[in-house]
């Protein structure tokens, strides 16, 4: 079943429980490009339902390049030392879509789950689970072996198609939780390959920590 799939995952990477409790993560790492290029990315996420806010940054040499930053009051992105506000509507999308048991909570959000079978998908056998809601519908692949997310693919703000494969989870800390230590994301022909260095749970952050540098 649906419930069964999804609970073999979140067991697999340290349990629901601990998971939903989560306050906050900071994430150190690179983000790849096509062409051999790679830039340091650095995340914040602060999660809760009444003030979730995300932020990230590139850096080349030391220097950032890019940076975004949202709260629940609104959202801005700075390329080359131009910050300019994001639309209101792709921000609330991004905030709703960053929850780490996102996955646990779209049945009560509307969604209906089904089963869609088993996959072959890089060589292993997957379960494959799919959420509908109107015309919104999201597919993950889930590895039978050990429960674990293994892709996941699912519409963008703009209504593009956005892959997403997870490789390599690992725990970053001695608190049980793992995380995946290789992201690729492809969309439009493009992909781009993230890999987390460090990662750091629960940190106290407040607004200031979600305001981009001038």
């Amino acid at each position: 079943t649906a419930k069964s799939i999804l609970n073999n995952h979140f067991n697999a990477i340290g349990g629901e429980k601990a998971w939903s409790k989560l306050s906050s993560i900071h994430t150190v790492g690179s983000m790849e490009f096509g062409g051999g290029m790679s830039l340091e990315l650095k995340e914040w996420k602060r999660f809760g339902k009444k003030n979730p806010a995300m932020k990230s940054q590139l850096a080349m040499a030391g220097q950032i390049v890019m940076a975004q930053a949202m709260t629940s009051t609104g959202g801005q992105e700075m390329q080359t030392g131009k910050a300019n506000d994001m639309d209101a509507d792709k921000v609330a999308f991004e905030l709703a879509h960053m929850s780490p048991v996102r996955l646990l909570r779209l049945k009560k959000e509307g969604f209906t789950a089904k089963v869609l079978g088993m996959e072959e998908l890089r060589g292993e056998s997957m379960y494959v689970l799919e959420f509908s809601k109107g015309d919104e519908v999201e597919t993950h692949w889930f590895r039978v072996e050990d429960g674990l997310l293994a892709q996941s693919k699912s519409q963008d703000f703009d209504g593009a198609m956005v892959t997403m494969q997870f490789q390599t989870y690992l725990p970053f800390a001695d608190n049980g939780l793992l995380l995946p230590a290789i992201t690729t994301t492809s969309m439009s022909g493009q992909s781009v390959t993230m890999r987390t260095g460090t990662a750091t749970f629960n940190l106290e952050l407040t607004d200031s920590d979600f305001q981009l540098a001038p």
